[in-house]
């Protein structure tokens, strides 16, 4: 459909603006792309549905709207000094049951985050697809981050933004912390491929993220594609490594239902050549020779299946459920270890609801409950080590407490997200709430028959919740923004 042109003239400069709407409830629509295709100039809608352009000099121009789900528009205008036009977008709903890859959405989101008043760097997944870079090599080359880490795939590492690090930098995924309870899934873990884009933000951390992060937070955003697809990639490298992806969506557009599933598997011998002894630095160089470290094995499996509802009361309802294994094998630098591991398993349902106007208009609400159930494992009853020089020791096992270990700790988690957005003309409030209750279940027999108890058995529970509101204002050009 058309719009409504007003020529406001004025002798200063040449500009466009407008608002872009939904015909089937007037609401605005975000991230739509308008082009011009005179001068090969592209604007996208802010969260109002506003855009504004501004113009060298007046004269006849095409003006092309269009956004995904919605029929294309296309008029053409007489634009002189200061020019009004809005557009009323008509749903397509043939197109969602197209296979339809369209970038200008998340280019608009990017770009917005990049505007936004924190200091933030956003990565654009779309430019890493298809390279066998991880998630930890990509952000080593971002402006003020460092990651340290302490062996190949699966190895624990340590990530610094400006300097700080440990529990000083938060890492998410979705909004949601990465760091399973029992630390055993790996950043690097997460397929390139499934990233929409991954946000740095050095110093200040949105209030959305329940205020963890106190010198910074990553979070990774994964894609939402929704559309029929179907993806394979495979990785290999030395020592070993190959990285498998495998995943499957269909799209019932008329119902407005949408299937998923994923798995990948990733695996290494990491037996890579080292230089021995290790913390000696001042001997002789005949005094050093190459050992190969052979337990520092790394194997991690993934599951995912999902089912989303795009057509009842709430705009988006998924239900999904992911499972996840990994083995691990304890190397250590002073010995040949050969028996030591560790083992996790995940199994994380989630459900995700998102509603616009929620309650009234203009208050937008997404909620995400996320139920994680672990089981960890660290198993160590060897009764002997083998030196780098190939000779037997009698041990206790090949950890550095020197004790036998064979744990069987379990945890419950419940965790729950909710955010209410409000826009009130050019200002956005935000009311943010996490919810947080942990059950620790440490165990471990083996442990307690050696030394007469267990020092590890010490349950724990945990609750806690974080509410955090904020506000921002952005001026008409997009030129002023304070928080």
């Amino acid at each position: 459909m058309g719009g409504i042109f007003i020529p406001l003239i004025s002798f200063a400069q040449h500009s466009l603006s407008g608002r872009v709407v939904s015909e089937k409830d007037g609401a605005p629509v975000v991230n739509a792309a308008i082009y011009i295709k005179k001068n090969n100039v592209e604007v996208f809608t802010d969260k109002n549905g506003l855009y504004h352009i501004k113009l060298t000099q007046s004269g006849k121009y095409t003006i092309r709207v269009s956004f995904m789900g919605y029929n294309t528009v296309e008029q053409t205008v007489n634009i002189k000094g200061e020019s009004t036009l809005n557009f009323t977008l008509k749903e397509n709903l043939q197109e969602l049951n197209e296979v339809v890859v369209s970038a200008s959405a998340q280019k608009a989101e990017i770009n917005r985050i990049r505007q936004s008043p924190m200091a933030v760097t956003v990565v654009d997944g779309e430019k890493l697809r298809g390279r066998s870079s991880g998630i930890e090599e990509i952000l080593t080359r971002t402006s003020g981050i460092k990651v340290r880490k302490t062996g190949g795939l699966g190895s624990a590492s340590r990530i610094s933004v400006h300097g700080l690090e440990g529990k000083r930098v938060a890492v998410y995924i979705n909004g949601f912390p990465l760091n399973s309870p029992d630390g055993s899934f790996d950043i690097n873990d997460i397929p390139i491929d499934v990233i929409k884009y991954i946000e740095v933000y050095k110093g200040i951390v949105p209030a959305e993220y329940g205020g963890d992060g106190l010198g910074g937070a990553i979070n990774i955003v994964t894609r939402e594609d929704e559309c029929d697809l179907v993806g394979f990639t495979q990785e290999l490298a030395s020592f070993g490594t190959f990285k498998t992806l495998a995943s499957a969506q269909k799209l019932f557009a008329k119902p407005g239902i949408l299937f998923n599933v994923a798995f990948f598997k990733n695996k290494s011998k990491n037996n890579y050549m080292m230089s021995w002894p290790v913390f000696e630095t001042n001997l002789p160089a005949s005094e050093y020779r190459k050992v190969r470290r052979n337990n520092d094995y790394y194997d991690a499996d993934f599951y995912h299946v999902g089912i989303g509802f795009r057509k009842l009361y709430f705009d988006k309802l998924d239900l999904e459920c992911a499972f996840y294994r990994n083995k691990k094998g304890i190397q250590s630098l002073n010995f040949d270890s050969r028996h030591a591991y560790t083992k996790s398993l995940n199994i994380m349902p989630t459900l995700d609801l998102e509603k616009n106007n929620f309650i009234f208009k203009g208050l937008d609400m997404r909620n995400t409950l996320v139920a994680p159930i672990i089981r960890s494992n660290m198993t160590d009853t060897a009764t002997t080590k083998t030196q780098w020089d190939g000779t037997v020791t009698q041990a206790i096992g090949e950890t550095e407490d020197n004790l036998f270990n064979e744990s069987h700790n379990r945890q419950f988690e419940l965790r729950n997200k909710l955010n209410l957005k409000y826009m009130l003309g050019r200002h956005s409030f935000n009311l943010n709430d996490q919810f947080v209750l942990s059950d620790y279940r440490p165990k471990d027999e083996r442990m307690n028959e050696y030394l007469g108890f267990d020092p590890s058995s010490f349950p724990s529970k945990m609750i806690s919740n974080n509410i955090g509101f904020s506000h921002l204002y952005v001026s008409s050009d997009n030129r002023f923004q304070t928080p």
